[in-house]
């Protein structure tokens, strides 16, 4: 079920990153500081197309800063794309990908923020196929009760969404102007797309296909944007 619609606006994500045109920018791109603190993700619900959301508590305090920022984001959800990463670097499709949304607390509400053009900061974790990631299999057994109930599921408050962050990712990423990747596409999003991606084995993928076999949308058109990264590639 990838997402094929095109919007006629020139700040659209996903984009395929090629690396030759990045703009190495450390100062711009200094690493990022990300704070997930204990029971913020409150539940897990499965929509009726298969895709899977994790919520945070209103008042959530996991945050993330960085210099490419305008502000201090707060976490809002995440969730996740598979069958396929929605961003490709040099035209390569990871497994997956997981964004994190946080909204900017520079404005009143999450709604508020999505009418800005920097209200979101989507933090992009590529996925590929490999060794298990253990402290996914905690959210992932909520994910398989919520497909079976149909209701959401309360995650246990000792999970710790940054065991599905690669480390070295915080000084490793590219940043680019964009926006929504699902309805109704809004152009409010600052992308930060970490460069190492973090694993999965081929049971925990399967699982993921078993409620829908894939839900990307295709990459869009970078117009005049720019990429921009921490280091040379």
């Amino acid at each position: 079920m990838s997402f094929k619609r095109r919007t006629p606006t020139n700040r659209q994500s996903p984009i395929d990153i090629r690396t030759s045109k990045v703009i190495p920018d450390p100062e711009k791109c200094s690493p990022l500081i990300i704070r997930f603190n204990p029971g913020d993700c409150v539940e897990v619900a499965v929509n009726e197309d298969g895709c899977w959301k994790v919520s945070a508590r209103l008042h959530s305090t996991s945050v993330i800063r960085g210099s490419h920022l305008t502000g201090t984001y707060r976490l809002l959800q995440f969730h996740a794309h598979w069958g396929g990463s929605e961003h490709t670097v040099d035209g390569k499709r990871f497994d997956g990908e997981i964004h994190f949304v946080f909204w900017n607390t520079r404005y009143f509400s999450p709604e508020e923020a999505c009418k800005k053009s920097d209200g979101l900061a989507v933090l992009g974790v590529f996925v590929e196929k490999g060794p298990a990631n253990q402290e996914f299999n905690i959210l992932l057994k909520a994910i398989e009760e919520s497909n079976k109930t149909g209701k959401s599921v309360r995650i246990p408050p000792s999970f710790d969404p940054m065991r599905l962050v690669p480390r070295s990712g915080l000084s490793r990423y590219f940043t680019y102007l964009g926006g929504l990747t699902t309805p109704p596409y809004s152009e409010c999003v600052v992308w930060t797309v970490m460069q190492t991606p973090i694993t999965m084995s081929e049971a925990q993928l399967k699982t993921l296909g078993t409620l829908t076999d894939e839900n990307w949308r295709e990459c869009q058109r970078l117009h005049a944007r720019k990429v921009y990264s921490t280091r040379g590639i």
